[in-house]
C-alpha cells in the first residue's frame, strides 16, 4: 500500500464532503468560504470539477449511499476497503476480472451462484478446505488435459 501525502487525504475527504454538500437541500455556495477555506479546497475542487459527470454521479449516489448506512455496515465496508488496498495490483486486476465475468452472467445463473457460495459459507472451515483442494485438483487436470 502506497503512503498518503496530505493532499490525498484532503481530496479523499472533499470528494466524500462535496458530493454530500451538493445533496444537501441547499449546496453550500463557494462564495460563502473564507478565503482560506476556498485555498484549502481548491485542489479538491479542481480534481473534483475535472471528473466526468458519471464520475461525479457515481460519488454522490456512493456519499447518499453511506449516509444511509448503520454505523456497524460503515466500520464492515471500511474494512473490506482497507482489505482491497492491501492487495496486490496483480490480484486486484484479477478479482476485477472475476466480477466483470459474474456480471456477464445471466442472472438466473447469478442467483445459483449466490446461493451456492452462501451455503459454501455456512460449512465447516475443514469442508471448506477441503472442497477447495478437490476444485484445484480438478482445475489442475483439466489443464494439463488442454496441454
Amino acid at each position: 500500500m502506497t503512503k498518503r501525502s496530505w493532499h490525498d487525504w484532503l481530496f479523499l475527504g472533499a470528494l466524500f464532503c462535496f458530493p454530500l454538500l451538493s445533496v444537501a437541500a441547499e449546496p453550500l455556495p463557494w462564495e460563502r468560504l473564507s478565503p482560506t477555506e476556498q485555498a484549502l479546497l481548491a485542489p479538491a475542487r479542481e480534481r473534483w470539477n475535472t471528473l466526468p459527470a458519471e464520475r461525479q454521479q457515481k460519488l454522490r449516489d456512493g456519499a447518499v449511499h453511506w449516509s444511509q448506512m448503520k454505523p456497524d455496515e460503515q466500520n464492515a465496508a471500511t474494512a473490506h476497503w482497507r482489505d482491497w488496498q492491501r492487495l496486490d495490483p496483480a490480484r486486484q486486476a484479477r478479482l476485477r476480472e472475476r466480477l466483470a465475468r459474474f456480471k456477464s452472467l445471466p442472472p438466473a445463473e447469478q442467483q445459483r451462484l449466490k446461493h451456492a457460495f452462501r451455503e459454501f459459507r455456512q460449512l465447516p472451515r475443514a469442508e471448506r478446505r477441503a472442497l477447495r483442494e478437490e476444485w484445484r485438483t480438478r482445475r489442475r487436470a483439466r489443464r494439463h488435459a488442454r496441454e
